[in-house]
């Protein structure tokens, strides 16, 4: 009863309706909000699912890589020598030189993680890293490098992550992943 009291004054009351009508308005809004997040959060699906969505995405030709190592123009010092960071480091190795963005059917895979990504990949690349890697390349294998920068914290979740998606534990890695500190 004390609810349809209520509705009777807020009917006859011109500033109880305007009330109303703003608290309705307000609540459909949060609620829209809150679903549109809802429905943005399960479309991403965590970090894994938008981990996986760029699997295939902005790879690089190691040589390419290796010439762009000091400077990407020509000019100063703004080459990935100079761009370190904290970040996971992908290896893809095909016989042949990939045409388009067609990344899938690699041969072999390598999957590190380094708190200096770019130095870490670049070890790999001349020698002075995982003899295998370098032996693909100079065995005539085609390469190509990705660098996906993280945080500190994250570098040991997301090198898991990768070496599962790309499956680089049945190719070059030992390992499943994670440093045992970082």
């Amino acid at each position: 009863m004390k609810i349809i009291e209520w509705i009777r004054k807020v009917y006859e009351d011109p500033t109880s309706m305007m009330a109303l009508a703003v608290t309705i308005a307000l609540a459909v809004v949060l609620f829209l909000a809150f679903a549109l997040l809802r429905m943005l959060f399960d479309f991403l699906g965590g970090k894994k699912a938008r981990l996986r969505h760029g699997m295939y995405k902005e790879f690089l030709w190691y040589e390419t890589y290796m010439d762009e190592w000091k400077t990407k123009d020509g000019k100063g010092k703004n080459g990935y020598k100079y761009t370190d960071e904290p970040g996971i480091y992908i290896l893809l190795f095909f016989r042949h030189r990939v045409l388009g963005n067609r990344f899938k059917g690699y041969e072999d895979v390598y999957v590190g993680q380094s708190l200096t990504a770019h130095k870490r990949l670049f070890q790999h690349l001349t020698g002075f890293g995982n003899g295998k890697i370098y032996h693909e390349i100079k065995d005539g294998k085609k390469a190509y490098v990705k660098i996906v920068p993280c945080e500190k914290k994250d570098l040991n979740e997301y090198e898991k992550i990768f070496i599962e998606l790309y499956g680089a534990d049945r190719s070059f890695n030992a390992t499943k992943g994670g440093a045992p500190k970082r």
